[in-house]
């Protein structure tokens, strides 16, 4: 059986997406760049450097320089939905606007304002060139790998609805199987409730608990979605022996004979 694989050959990989701007983000980025992992901060451009939060001269140096991603979260926070698609499309225009002037880079992944959307949100989504949007539904488990980008249900918010621990959700996460296929731990929350809880320690343990691991690709959200998509673009030949990668970005996978093979950006590799 042929299988995909994260990129060096890997199984699983990890991802968090944090929403708002608070100032508490920073800390949090902190904490993922001590770990070297990769977050997505999604953030509203109007309210950059208002009360708490960060402003816009700080996103580079915060989050791009660590390899941390940043991404929309709608201009005023709206619920797009519930606006003419008109205003829609200036929400979100602004906000992409507004965050590329401040990191200088194209900014193209959005977590949904309020959780909510439509199809006619996603259509608008599509025009402006976002790639993929995050939900505030939880997915069914870490084999979950969404069809539509731009409904990308997380793996758990950071407080487990069902009473697991963050702590609890890693080590479940960490026994995976090789043959369940690649795996995706989706971590999503606001930065604040941990200030409110009270629980930075339980963040920290977990970023402990998860870094330094050679089996999990550590990236960010838009980092995941250009790989799968390119995975998925993957062409191969009826008798499943080649495989042509028609994209820009190497991938791995797993020939029938258990060997890692790499197909590169333009190439044919051979399969067993």
């Amino acid at each position: 059986m042929i299988n995909y694989l994260f990129p060096e050959g890997r199984f699983l990989a990890l991802t968090f997406s944090y929403d708002d701007g608070n100032r508490c983000d920073e800390r949090l980025a902190g904490i993922l760049t001590e770990n070297k992992l990769k977050g997505t901060f999604n953030l509203n451009g109007a309210y950059l450097g208002r009360g708490e939060k960060i402003r816009a001269d700080e996103l580079k140096t915060i989050f791009l320089d660590h390899g941390h991603e940043i991404a929309c979260h709608g201009f005023e926070h709206p619920f797009e939905e519930k606006i003419p698609l008109a205003a829609v499309v200036e929400d979100i225009r602004r906000d992409r606007l507004a965050l590329e002037k401040a990191v200088g880079a194209p900014v193209r992944g959005m977590a949904y304002p309020m959780g909510t959307f439509s199809d006619d949100v996603k259509t608008v989504l599509r025009m402006l060139g976002i790639a993929y949007c995050r939900t505030v539904r939880n997915a069914r488990g870490t084999s979950y790998m969404p069809q539509d980008f731009l409904e990308w249900d997380p793996t758990t918010h950071h407080i487990g609805k069902d009473g697991s621990t963050l702590r609890q959700i890693g080590e479940n996460f960490l026994k995976s199987p090789d043959w369940l296929g690649t795996q995706l731990l989706y971590v999503w929350g606001h930065a604040y409730e941990f200030d409110m809880r009270k629980d930075w320690g339980e963040m920290e343990a977990f970023c402990k608990l998860m870094a330094g691991r050679e089996n999990i690709w550590y990236a960010a959200n838009i980092e995941i979605c250009d790989y799968v998509t390119a995975f998925r673009r993957l062409e191969f030949s009826a008798d499943l022996h080649l495989v042509r990668n028609p994209s820009v970005i190497p991938v791995w996978l797993r020939d029938n004979e258990g060997r890692t093979v790499v197909a590169e950006p333009g190439k044919i590799a051979e399969l067993a």
